[in-house]
């Protein structure tokens, strides 16, 4: 539950920090919780969820990409992917 919660605030800080009204010291401190999340004595579980949570957060932080760059960034990721695939 403590790895949701931090993903979860994470993510909203990583998120509210882009854009035009963007809050861009969120951007500094969206990682605390995560590493606070590794580093605690108290859990001595897998690091696998804690990475998971990592990359959930910073994915959920990039939709802000969506609405901004729209079809073009569609379109540049499947140039890079085919552009890639064929070099």
């Amino acid at each position: 539950m403590r790895v949701l919660i931090c993903a979860v605030l994470s993510a909203a800080m990583f998120y509210l920090s882009q854009g035009v009204d963007a809050v861009w010291g969120l951007a500094w401190i969206a990682p605390l919780p995560l590493v606070w999340l590794a580093y605690d004595e108290a859990s001595q579980a897998p690091r696998w969820p804690l990475f998971l949570a990592g990359l959930f957060a910073f994915a959920a932080g990039q939709f802000y990409a969506i609405p901004v760059y729209g079809a073009a960034m569609w379109i540049t990721v499947s140039v890079m992917i085919l552009g890639g695939g064929a070099a």
